[in-house]
């Protein structure tokens, strides 16, 4: 069942930034002044990630939060910000910014739902699906999910793989061949529209996107197929319930063909109406991206079809509009920007109109 009603043209994704940047535990007025007010008077929704390798900063009730169960997050023992050694020092205050908002207010997606619903910004959340960031085990952003299931894991327990290949790489991740990984995250997704009234949910398949041994990741796709449909099914029911329908959004690979040899049906998730947005791969080639040959398998689904434009990539305005311009020439329903919420809301005002 997909919605072809009314949707935002821009989708700008946040990673949380006001959870490890401020240096003060942040405030509901924080969150509205400061991440919610960023897009007012703009057409963009706000998707907001919720944490990484199933450790999360939000108030769940199913998944790890960030912190639990150490005593000392001390960033100079634990040299990581917080799934990466990009930023050290930022893990700390995640961590304790995360609990002071749980503890004031509910949590951050309790005070976000509500802010985005007063500021008439449609909300959702953002799950990562897998991660291969090389992290020390112990580490607390580690997650204890992988840390007690190794078996669970791409990588097997003692298996010697060459250091440097493709298979070493995604090692770490997931294996969602193991019915016990794919309850797990279908627990984690479900919770964020059954506990949270938000518009829809995102499947973060691209970062980062391996989710079985490379060998078997084709043949088992149908096993990702019945993942996307106990979701949308569970959805189905909240929204029934609520009298709206929620939406399902998931981020794929840049290619139909590329999605499919990791494991991703996309052609199949769409004309089943399983999905309700798909996001075309991670703007790292935007200008080469077939976002047409989506927009194609969509034809008749009411799926709609973002392009990504990342700001790793692409800063200036106007590589930025041709950008935009070109995806919408291919007949996609809008764009994606990835990792533009370091932005000033008087760059959202100008640029995202």
């Amino acid at each position: 069942m997909t919605s072809t009603g009314k949707h935002s043209p821009v989708i700008c994704t946040d990673d949380a930034w006001i959870l490890f940047a401020s240096d003060s535990p942040p405030t509901v007025d924080d969150l509205k002044e400061k991440v919610v007010g960023a897009y007012a008077g703009t057409p963009a929704s706000l998707w907001w990630s919720i944490g990484d390798h199933e450790v999360y900063h939000y108030e769940t009730q199913v998944g790890e939060i960030l912190g639990e169960g150490y005593e000392d997050l001390d960033d100079s023992s634990h040299p990581y910000s917080f799934v990466h050694s990009s930023g050290p020092g930022s893990m700390k205050n995640m961590a304790e910014n995360t609990r002071h908002l749980i503890e004031t207010c509910g949590g951050p997606l309790t005070a976000l739902v509500d802010l985005c619903r007063e500021a008439d910004i449609e909300f959702f959340p953002r799950v990562r699906m897998n991660s291969h960031y090389e992290i020390d085990p112990a580490h607390p952003a580690y997650g204890k999910f992988r840390r007690e299931h190794p078996e669970w894991l791409i990588g097997r327990p003692g298996e010697e793989i060459a250091e440097g290949s493709i298979q070493w790489g995604i090692r770490t991740g997931k294996d969602y061949a193991f019915p016990q990984v794919r309850e797990y995250m279908a627990g984690i997704i479900s919770e964020l529209f059954e506990r949270f009234d938000v518009d829809g949910v995102e499947m973060d398949f691209y970062r980062h996107p391996a989710f079985f041994r490379i060998e078997e990741a084709y043949q088992n796709r149908y096993l990702m197929t019945d993942l996307i449909r106990h979701v949308r099914d569970r959805m189905n029911a909240v929204g029934d319930q609520r009298g709206k329908h929620l939406k399902l959004a998931v981020r794929v690979a840049a290619t139909i063909r590329d999605s499919m040899r990791i494991g991703l049906d996309v052609e199949h998730w769409m004309a089943e109406g399983l999905v309700d947005i798909v996001v075309v791969g991670g703007g790292h080639v935007p200008f080469e991206t077939p976002v047409e040959e989506f927009v194609e398998a969509a034809r008749g689904t009411g799926c709609l079809v973002y392009g990504c434009i990342n700001s790793g990539r692409h800063l200036d305005e106007k590589n930025i509009r041709a950008l935009a311009s070109r995806f919408w020439g291919q007949g996609a329903s809008g764009v994606y920007l990835y990792n533009y919420y370091t932005m000033s809301p008087e760059w959202n005002r100008r640029v995202l109109n």
